[in-house]
């Protein structure tokens, strides 16, 4: 089964790290994830996604940019902090656009300030940008596996998602 950048997981955990050569764009949607995932957004996270832009992992969906805010919100009014041991910005392969951002990642989530990781989690996260170079859709996939498409896991997500909404996010 194919991850969202339509490559096995092998595949994708193969890709060579890039190196520098990043547009101004592409280093914005880089801070960005880095402040997502570390679970310290500010107010201008959000500016790199296009108001109807999707978010999906393998608990949850969001659609729409506030939808988006209200989730990576949640995650971190839920955590401490997030560590980044890992954060590699990946070449494209051929068959991948260059409008697409593709991030092998290793995050700790500590839900104390204190101590180790609570948990660590691997994964492939796909970023597709507009010809405006606005994200319209970020996907993350633990270990670089393509979670369950059906339709019982997309109902989850969606009520998941909408259960996640309903907590107060934190101020930023």
């Amino acid at each position: 089964m194919s991850n969202a950048a339509n490559l096995s997981q092998e595949q994708s955990q193969s890709l060579r790290e890039r190196t520098g050569g990043f547009s101004d764009n592409e280093g914005k949607i880089i801070q960005s994830l880095k402040q997502l995932y570390s679970c310290k957004p500010v107010s201008t996270t959000y500016d790199v996604y296009d108001e109807k832009a999707t978010f999906r992992d393998p608990i949850g969906i969001a659609e729409g940019r506030a939808s988006i805010k209200s989730q990576f919100d949640a995650l971190a009014s839920m955590c401490a902090k997030g560590d980044l041991p890992k954060f590699r910005v990946l070449e494209n392969p051929s068959t991948v656009p260059k409008s697409t951002l593709l991030v092998d990642q290793d995050v700790g989530y500590h839900f104390k300030e204190d101590g180790p990781a609570s948990i660590t989690v691997n994964s492939l996260v796909t970023v597709e940008t507009n010809e405006a170079g606005k994200i319209t859709k970020h996907v993350e996939e633990w270990d670089h596996k393509a979670d369950s498409t059906g339709a019982f896991s997309e109902a989850r997500r969606k009520i998941t998602a909408k259960l996640v909404e309903m907590v107060k996010p934190r101020e930023t």
